[in-house]
């Protein structure tokens, strides 16, 4: 990954920290010039010295144009458009868009969907028509891939005044995106529900103190937190609490989940199901000793482990409230689910939860990671002014950085959600590596989602690698051929 983009930010804020405790110290070296500068007096003068970060746009009046976003956002309509109500993150949102508003002189317009499959349908019939309806549009990944393979978004590589190198994209995703020399879609913090939907592993502190788990935390930066600890400890909280003599949601568990947070436990250590080769072709992976290994454990939580309460099962209906409610009425150690669990009411009034990262696989992997599925933006193929699009979509990436990403991050999730500040800190270690596997992300013409979440969900793996690889292949040469073929 080229840059951290939390770990910038975290820096910054740091830095802040000790220039407000570097005030009074300052003070001190005056009354007593003999004494050496203090580390936050230090820390004071560089950042008075250090430039802030700016989006270097060149000043522009569109002479008030209506601009017109749409997003494909499910429940996460508040990460576009919100009022000023005093909540920090709709203000928050509320205050990005004036200000991309005011800045360029344009009347910021959103169009909110929420059908998925069917709305990129429409949105597809809409661009191809050349209504020139939308400047930019945004949305979950693996739906708006759609999209952008019936050839309606423009390539963002090499666009004037889109630099993805900039801490606003999230560079690891983007770099493993790309379709050829194509990038159609960007990852940044302008789509926030990225950060809501990423993997985390949320814990009940009560449990973890009443059955002597240890300091969890401490277990995350020493790097044992693997797959084995967590399994180990969660078989040992397993109980029969009604004594009926079987498990049930009135029971006590080792972890919650569901089948396709599980399924994608193992890309979070940072495999991918693709490869890409120096030819510019993409292939299935070949799997490792290591795949066939993490497959397996993974396999038997969810399918032969008591000590494992199941969201659902694959197939089955949804029963999202049970799972959540088993964790919250502390009768399940682990919580394995997306960040987004964190603004439900009742984990709200938990009172006793931390956050942890998802676990590694095992103790020698190189660092921890989580994996979201991502929302990204594009621009139309369309559009009515590609370059105003451009610009609009840089500046509101980056104010979405600046002031909707702290908002978010550090005071919402930080204070309002999180209850503990070193959960706040685990999030700095989730959002250091957040993969989205390009098996994930173009689902829609690889044979869905099968490849992205098999980890886990196969007895056999090699057997079951052995009748889907040649037509993921298949799959993945035709993508290809298409995305050489694309336009803009």
């Amino acid at each position: 990954m080229k840059k951290r983009i939390l770990a910038i930010l975290t820096a910054m804020i740091l830095l802040a920290t000790s220039c407000a405790t570097g005030a009074d110290n300052g003070q001190d070296s005056a009354e007593n010039p003999s004494s050496p500068a203090s580390p936050e007096l230090t820390s004071e003068i560089a950042a008075e010295t250090e430039p802030p970060i700016t989006d270097d746009l060149p000043e522009r009046d569109f002479d008030g144009a209506d601009v017109t976003i749409w997003a494909d956002t499910a429940e996460f309509d508040v990460f576009y458009d919100a009022d000023l109500d005093g909540e920090v993150v709709n203000d928050a949102i509320f205050n990005r868009n004036t200000t991309v508003s005011d800045r360029f002189n344009v009347h910021l317009q959103y169009n909110l969907d929420a059908s998925n499959w069917r709305s990129q349908q429409e949105l597809i019939s809409t661009i191809s028509a050349g209504t020139h309806a939308y400047d930019l549009v945004s949305g979950v990944c693996c739906y708006l891939s759609t999209t952008a393979l019936a050839g309606c978004l423009r390539n963002l590589n090499n666009r004037e005044y889109l630099d993805f190198e900039r801490p606003w994209y999230m560079q690891f995703v983007n770099d493993n995106i790309v379709l050829g020399d194509k990038l159609v879609f960007t990852a940044g913090f302008f789509d926030m529900p990225s950060m809501a939907r990423t993997l985390v592993t949320f814990y009940s502190t009560e449990l973890a103190e009443q059955y002597g788990v240890g300091n969890l935390y401490d277990t995350v930066r020493e790097g044992k937190w693997t797959y084995d600890y967590m399994m180990g400890v969660s078989e040992s909280v397993l109980t029969d609490l009604d004594g009926n003599g079987k498990y049930d949601e009135n029971d006590r568990y080792g972890i919650a989940s569901q089948w396709d947070c599980i399924g994608f436990l193992y890309p979070s250590s940072g495999y991918s199901y693709v490869t890409f080769n120096d030819d510019g072709t993409v292939v299935a992976t070949t799997p490792t000793e290591a795949v066939y290994e993490a497959n397996e454990l993974l396999y038997n939580l969810l399918y032969n482990c008591d000590y494992y309460y199941s969201g659902y099962d694959k197939g089955g209906p949804h029963n999202y409230d049970n799972m959540r409610i088993v964790f919250t009425s502390n009768r399940a150690l682990f919580f394995i689910n997306s960040l987004f669990y964190a603004q439900h009411d009742e984990m709200r009034e938990m009172g006793t939860y931390g956050i942890l990262t998802p676990p590694k696989y095992r103790e020698d992997q190189e660092r921890y990671g989580s994996v979201s599925s991502v929302f990204v933006t594009g621009i139309p193929m369309d559009a009515p002014d590609a370059e105003r699009s451009a610009i609009l979509l840089e500046a509101l990436e980056y104010e979405s950085w600046k002031q909707v990403r702290p908002a978010y991050y550090d005071i919402a999730l930080s204070q309002k959600y999180v209850n503990d500040p070193e959960s706040a800190a685990m999030l700095d270690i989730v959002f250091e590596n957040v993969h989205c596997d390009f098996s994930y992300v173009y689902s829609g013409a690889l044979n869905g989602s099968t490849f992205a979440l098999s980890v886990g969900l196969c007895e056999n793996y090699a057997s079951w690698y052995q009748t889907q690889v040649k037509a993921m292949n298949k799959s993945l040469n035709k993508m290809m051929e298409k995305a050489a073929k694309m336009k803009g």
